[in-house]
C-alpha cells in the first residue's frame, strides 16, 4: 500500500491507490470469482431438484384424488345410464300385465316315424318399439313370454295336435314400422304335412292369436310364411 503526499493548505492529503489493496489481490488470484461461482452454482441446482419433488408430489396427490372420486361415483351409481325402455319411442301391444292362461302341451305317440321341423314369421302391423331392440331387458322377456304363450295356444288345438306339434318362438324384432315375429315348429311324425299345412294353421287362428296378445293386434295375413327346415 501507498500513499502520495501533497500540500494542500498547509497540511498533506494521502492519496490512495487502489491497485495494491487486498481485494485487488484477491480479484487477481481468482478467489472471488470462484467463490461466487461455486456458491450460485449449489443454490441453482438445490432449488430445481426443490421444485422436481413438488411437482411430482402434487401430481401424485391430484391422482389419488381423482381415483377417490371414480370409486365414489361408480359406488353411487353414477355411471349407470338411464334405461332407454323406461320410455319408448311407443308401447309394445304386448302388455306386459297380461298373462294368457297356457294350455297343457299333450305328448302322443308320432303317428309316423319321420319329425318334422318348420321355421316361419309374420308381421304385426305399427308395431315396432325401441323395446324390441334390447333383447337383455324385462320388458322384452315379458312380450317374449307372451307371444310364446300365445303361439303354443295356437297349436296345441289346432289340427296337428296328433303330431304333437310345438311352436318355438326364435324373436321378436323390428322391421320398418311393424314387428317381425319368427317362429319354429317342431312336430313327430306329419304324414303330409307341409309348409303350406303349417301356414294355413297360423292363418286360420289370427284371431286366436290376436285375443291372446290382448285384442288390439294387427297382424298382416299376407305376410305370414312357413319354410320345411328338416326331417328325421
Amino acid at each position: 500500500m501507498s500513499y502520495n503526499h501533497h500540500n494542500q493548505s498547509q497540511g498533506y492529503v494521502p492519496s490512495y491507490n487502489s491497485q495494491n489493496t487486498g481485494a485487488a489481490y484477491m480479484a487477481r488470484r481468482g478467489w472471488g470469482n470462484e467463490s461466487d461461482r461455486n456458491t450460485t452454482i449449489s443454490f441453482s441446482s438445490k432449488s430445481s431438484s426443490k421444485r422436481i419433488y413438488i411437482t411430482l408430489f402434487v401430481m401424485l396427490v391430484l391422482l389419488l384424488i381423482a381415483a377417490i372420486v371414480i370409486i365414489i361415483l361408480f359406488a353411487s351409481g353414477v355411471f349407470h345410464g338411464a334405461d332407454p325402455l323406461q320410455n319408448p319411442t311407443s308401447s309394445p301391444i304386448l302388455n306386459p300385465t297380461f298373462r294368457p292362461p297356457i294350455n297343457n302341451i299333450p305328448t302322443f305317440s308320432p303317428i309316423f316315424s319321420q319329425n318334422q321341423s318348420y321355421t316361419g314369421s309374420f308381421l304385426i302391423q305399427r308395431e315396432a318399439s325401441d323395446v324390441y331392440n334390447f333383447k337383455n331387458t324385462n320388458q322384452y322377456f315379458n312380450a317374449f313370454n307372451i307371444m310364446q304363450n300365445a303361439l303354443d295356444n295356437i297349436f296345441v288345438t289346432s289340427t296337428l295336435r296328433p303330431y304333437a306339434a310345438q311352436a318355438r318362438l326364435i324373436d321378436l324384432r323390428n322391421r320398418g314400422n311393424d314387428l317381425a315375429v319368427l317362429f319354429e315348429v317342431h312336430m313327430l311324425g306329419g304324414g303330409n304335412v307341409d309348409q303350406n299345412t303349417v301356414a294355413d294353421v297360423v292363418r286360420n287362428n289370427l284371431g286366436t292369436l290376436r285375443n291372446q296378445l290382448g285384442g288390439n293386434a294387427q297382424i298382416d295375413f299376407n305376410s305370414v310364411s312357413v319354410v320345411r327346415l328338416f326331417t328325421f
